[in-house]
């Protein structure tokens, strides 16, 4: 399973709990480990790909406006989604995003 699958399906079963960081490596429960720089299926505007630890910071910092959020990413100094891309990024991550959906928005 890829990276952002795994955030997803993480977040849709209500266990982001359970995503943890330990050095430069994300466990996702103990099934899976990644490197936080691990590129996954989202690019931005420019057509870059996002790592694992920026979309895991957002996913964890989505309650924050985006000024807080992108102050906070630059104070632990982790890239920040940007503001374009953080609407539809987090409207992937949430229940009311069929697989379709979610499989069109990664391309």
């Amino acid at each position: 399973m890829d990276p952002l699958s795994l955030l997803r399906d993480f977040n849709l079963k209500g266990r982001v709990a359970e995503v943890s960081t330990s050095g430069d490596r994300v466990n996702f429960g103990g099934s899976y480990v990644f490197p936080l720089t691990a590129y996954i299926a989202f690019k931005n505007a420019a057509k870059e790909f996002y790592t694992l630890e920026i979309i895991l910071n957002l996913l964890l910092n989505r309650n924050l406006s985006h000024a807080e959020y992108i102050r906070r990413a630059n104070e632990k100094k982790v890239g920040a989604v940007a503001f374009t891309d953080r609407r539809v990024s987090l409207l992937a991550r949430d229940a009311g995003c069929d697989d379709h959906a979610f499989e069109a928005f990664r391309k």
